[in-house]
C-alpha cells in the first residue's frame, strides 16, 4: 500500500542540511545509525537485519540518509528510533526499540523525530509495523501518533492459480507511459475520491508527491513501464501500476477507479491486468497491501485466490482524524 509513500521545493540535500542542526539527540551520522539499527534488530534474523542495511544504504546512496535518535545510560544503549525517507515527501519509520523502564524516554525520541521531520518538510510522516508488535505500537502512541487502519499483506501464486475472466465489454487498455506526468497524478488522484483505501490520508501530499512516491526513485519511462491505463467505452475508468521486485516476485503497488467507474466489476478486470502482465514477466509470486477496511478491494483479491500472509498496523503524525474524515468524504 504505497499510500500510506510536486515538490515542496526541498531538495534531499537542502532536507539533510537542515535536519543536520537539529536540536537534542538527532543526528545522521552513518556510523552510529548501523550501530542503532543492529540494536534495534537484535531480535530479527540475519536475513532480516540485512535486508534492513540493504535498504538503508539505497536510500543513503540516493541522497536520503535516514533520520536517527537514541539515548544512552552507562554506555549502554537504552532506545533509539529512525525513520527511512522516501519519495515523494513520505518519511517512515524504519525501527524503535526501548529497554524496560525506558518507555516514556523511547516515546519522546519518536516524538523529537516527528516534529524533525515535520520542520523539514515531510509531509506523511508514518509507521507500518506488525499488528503483534505491540511494544512498537505502544511507543508510538506515548510518541503522539494515531493508528488508523490495519494492511492486509496478500499474496499469490501467479503460475498455479484459478484462471479468471471477468466479462466486462467494450474496455480498452492504454499504457501509462502514453500520458504525460501531469496526466496520470491527476488520474490517480482521481481514483483517492470517496476511496476506502486509507482514505484519512487524502490531501496531505500534492498529486505530484504521490506520483513521486509511487516512482520510488526511478525516472518516469522506466518506471511506468508496467502500468496500464483501463478504459470503458471511449471514457478513462482507472489504472493499474505494478513493481518488479526481483524476476520471480511482483507488486501490485496501486489499483484505483474512478467514481463512476466502480460498481462494474471492474476491479477485477484491474486485477486480471495485473496477472497478465505477471505472466509475461514469467513472475511466480505477486505480493499487495490492502487496507482492512476496503472490503471491495478484498472481496475481489480473494475471488483470485489471493491469500494473507500478515497483517500491519498503520500509524500516522500530525493527522487530525476529524478533518481528515471530512475531507475524504
Amino acid at each position: 500500500m504505497n499510500r500510506t509513500v510536486g515538490n515542496s521545493g526541498q531538495s534531499a540535500k537542502s532536507v539533510a542540511s537542515a535536519s543536520a542542526s537539529a536540536p537534542g539527540r538527532i543526528e545522521r551520522r552513518p556510523s552510529r545509525l548501523v550501530q542503532c539499527v543492529n540494536w534495534i534488530h537484535a531480535g530479527s534474523d540475519s536475513t532480516e537485519l540485512l535486508t534492513h542495511i540493504r535498504m538503508l544504504s539505497a536510500d543513503i546512496a540516493d541522497g536520503r540518509t535516514p533520520l536517527l535518535s537514541h539515548e544512552s545510560c552507562q554506555q549502554r544503549m537504552r532506545t533509539a528510533a529512525y525513520f527511512r525517507l522516501l519519495p515523494g515527501q513520505v518519511a517512515t519509520l524504519g525501527g524503535m526499540r526501548a529497554e524496560p523502564g525506558y518507555e516514556q524516554l523511547g516515546a519522546s525520541l519518536a516524538s523529537e523525530l516527528g516534529d524533525q521531520l515535520r520542520r523539514d518538510g515531510i509531509r506523511q510522516i508514518q509507521a507500518i509495523v506488525d499488528d503483534h508488535d505491540e511494544p512498537t505500537q505502544h511507543l508510538l502512541t506515548l510518541g503522539g501518533f494515531r493508528r488508523v487502519t490495519r494492511v492486509q499483506q496478500l499474496w499469490l501464486d501467479v503460475q498455479h492459480r484459478p484462471r479468471l475472466r471477468a466479462h466486462v465489454e467494450d474496455i480498452s487498455w492504454q499504457p501509462a507511459r502514453e500520458l504525460a506526468p501531469e496526466a496520470l497524478s491527476g488520474l490517480i488522484d482521481e481514483t483517492f475520491v470517496e476511496t476506502l483505501d486509507c482514505p484519512l490520508i487524502n490531501g496531505l501530499r500534492s498529486p505530484e508527491e504521490v506520483l513521486t512516491g509511487f516512482l520510488n526513485g526511478q525516472d518516469y519511462q522506466s518506471a511506468v513501464h508496467h502500468w496500464w491505463i483501463l478504459r470503458d467505452a471511449d471514457h478513462v475508468a482507472g489504472c493499474m501500476l505494478l513493481c518488479q521486485h526481483s524476476p520471480e516476485l511482483v507488486e501490485l503497488a496501486y489499483m484505483g477507479l474512478r467514481v463512476e467507474a466502480r460498481g462494474k466489476g471492474l476491479g477485477s478486470v484491474l486485477i486480471e491486468k495485473s496477472l497478465e502482465v505477471a505472466d509475461k514477466l514469467a513472475a511466480r509470486m505477486m505480493i499487495v497491501g490492502v487496507d482492512e477496511q476496503n472490503w471491495p478491494a478484498l472481496q475481489a483479491y480473494q475471488r483470485h485466490d489471493f491469500h494473507s500472509h500478515g497483517c500491519k498496523a498503520v500509524y500516522f503524525r500530525d493527522i487530525d482524524l476529524q478533518h481528515a474524515a471530512r475531507r475524504a468524504a
